[in-house]
């Protein structure tokens, strides 16, 4: 299944692969994390998990990645509001809308609003171990066919679960995020804020 909203992306036999997370800006922070980990751009491959803009100083330089430097990005909770700022029939109120948003031309919004329009909501990569998944905070459903026809199918809750998780008690959101989930080798997701990398549950 390959859509707006779901994509497969074939297995790298050239390089690596590498997966950021809610880089909100900092996109100084990740090339200097990148030239730590010899990335080769002629052959390694760069994925994200959404959330490239919001509290860091380079948010404007997001289109950039998104369009030259990632693979492929998930959407973010961050980006899917940008999507309503480019929509003049939905954009909010000014008084809500992003400092460095204020500092881009409006030549520019065309080309933002497609490369947003763009984004998928879940992302598999195929790799020598087993297909990867890819999404910014939550699985609607633990079993990765099902939940990426979910996702396809677009139903608002289920896409507030790709992009927010699940609204529950912290012990219960826990637990719901430490399911195996059937049909990958593992689920790389972004979102919740930690102190470092996290394996959530191992078969």
């Amino acid at each position: 299944m390959s859509s707006s909203r779901v994509r497969r992306i074939e297995s790298n036999a050239a390089g690596r692969d590498f997966v950021g997370g809610d880089v909100h800006g900092c996109f100084r922070t990740l090339e200097r994390a990148l030239a730590e980990l010899r990335f080769d751009a002629a052959c390694d491959r760069l994925f994200g998990v959404g959330d490239l803009v919001g509290r860091g100083p380079h948010s404007v330089e997001a289109l950039v990645w998104i369009e030259r430097r990632f693979e492929a990005v998930v959407m973010g909770n961050h980006e899917r509001p940008l999507l309503y700022w480019f929509d003049p029939h939905r954009r909010p109120s000014p008084a809500h809308r992003p400092c460095w948003l204020r500092r881009l031309p409006r030549s520019q919004h065309r080309r933002w609003c497609a490369a947003l329009a763009r984004m998928p909501l879940a992302v598999t990569v195929e790799t020598p171990s087993g297909p990867v998944g890819i999404v910014h905070a939550d699985l609607p459903h633990p079993d990765w066919a099902v939940a990426k026809a979910m996702l396809e199918a677009g139903a608002p809750h289920h896409v507030d679960i790709a992009l927010l998780g699940i609204d529950a008690p912290e012990l219960e959101v826990r637990r719901h995020r430490s399911r195996l989930v059937q049909g990958l080798r593992a689920l790389v997701h972004g979102h919740f804020v930690v102190d470092d990398v996290e394996l959530l549950a191992a078969a």
